[in-house]
């Protein structure tokens, strides 16, 4: 992971954090939400988050401003929480992921963070020091570590995890200093243990160096699973754009996809039907004469049926030839007549406004209308 994205990961989540006392001077939604105020949830569907836009899709809004304005001033309120787009497409494409918002004034447009949900990254730390001893690591997914080294060492001391978690540690270790390796840490009782910390009793004699370990998920954030994090967006008074892009949202929810993948059999079936020729009405094509198709169609060519010996009529060679467009698609020769072989029907779809010039000695040309056409 770059420099860059771990700042932009540590300074989104303490930006998160922060923004529930910006959110104490806005309004807030049904959910008693505020406008920038972070939401960890286990549904990823957005009616299950009323209120909220999802903060890690990389969701573009190009009206924004219009359609969400008070969250659009938060975000611009907000610019250390923001990045060009070239900056964000950079991470996107470099670093997986982009923690920041892009936004552009001059359309009104925002776009959302985007990272890939289920890997556990690194999102704020601090190391320890001289004069703070504690350090912790906190990762995306929640899980928390955090411990301390100390030089002296006092009888029985109250400690208090730098960050509290969310249940009783799932891990705690006493563990030598850094300084002192010449002894062990089997003289040192832990008791009263709780999600904010625990007291211990050291057995041995006072002055030598300790440490201690604690690990699990810190109080607040996900625990393990995937949780989706989302963002208040607006208020109960939601704008009337807003109910505008819902109903524009549910319209799309009846359309069908280009592939067809959400249109049922039924639906496919009766969409076929559209297309099939209506027998009820028909045009006959004229030889050697141009032929403007008035709707979607079939062209339908029938030879004659003459393989009757009987029939006594004369009997020759003649041949069809079709041109769509002015280009020649069908060229076809035959012997007709008294113990003739005839030649094969066919048939072929045209749109509305194409030309069809048919030559054909025998038989006829007729064109259908498809049956959605009417």
């Amino acid at each position: 992971m770059s420099e860059e994205q771990v700042y932009s990961a540590r300074h989104w989540a303490a930006k998160a954090a922060a923004s529930a006392q910006d959110a104490a001077q806005s309004a807030q939604n049904s959910s008693g939400l505020a406008i920038g105020q972070l939401v960890w949830s286990q549904s990823s569907l957005a009616k299950d988050n009323p209120g909220c836009l999802p903060l890690w899709t990389g969701e573009y809004y190009p009206n924004a401003s219009t359609l969400y304005p008070d969250f659009y001033a938060w975000v611009k309120s907000h610019p250390e929480l923001c990045k060009t787009k070239a900056v964000y497409d950079e991470l996107v494409n470099t670093a997986q992921g982009c923690l920041f918002y892009v936004v552009d004034e001059v359309e009104g447009s925002l776009r959302l963070p985007k990272y890939k949900l289920g890997g556990r990254v690194l999102v704020d730390s601090k190391q320890p020091t001289a004069t703070s001893p504690s350090w912790y690591n906190l990762y995306s997914d929640g899980w928390l570590e955090q411990g301390a080294r100390y030089e002296t060492n006092v009888n029985i001391e109250n400690i208090t995890f730098f960050k509290p978690f969310a249940s009783v540690p799932l891990v705690l270790t006493s563990v030598q200093s850094t300084s002192r390796t010449s002894y062990n840490d089997f003289g040192i009782d832990v008791y009263n243990l709780t999600t904010t910390g625990f007291t211990k009793q050291d057995l041995r004699a006072v002055g030598m160096g300790w440490g201690w370990e604690a690990k699990g998920y810190a109080a607040g954030t996900p625990m393990g699973n995937i949780k989706y994090p989302w963002v208040c967006a607006y208020n109960a008074a939601i704008p009337a754009s807003t109910a505008q892009a819902a109903e524009f949202t549910g319209a799309l929810a009846g359309k069908a996809n280009m592939d067809l993948s959400n249109v049922p059999n039924a639906s496919k079936s009766a969409l076929l039907d559209l297309l099939a020729k209506d027998t009820a009405t028909w045009a006959t094509l004229v030889n050697a004469t141009d032929f403007v198709a008035p709707s979607a169609g079939w062209i339908n060519y029938v030879p004659t049926n003459n393989a009757d010996a009987t029939i006594g009529i004369n009997t020759g060679w003649s041949n069809c030839c079709v041109q769509l467009d002015g280009k020649t698609i069908i060229n076809q020769c035959y012997c007709y007549g008294k113990n003739g072989t005839n030649a094969d029907a066919f048939a072929f779809f045209v749109g509305k406004g194409q030309t069809v010039k048919a030559r054909f000695g025998v038989g006829t040309v007729y064109f259908y209308p498809c049956k959605g056409a009417k």
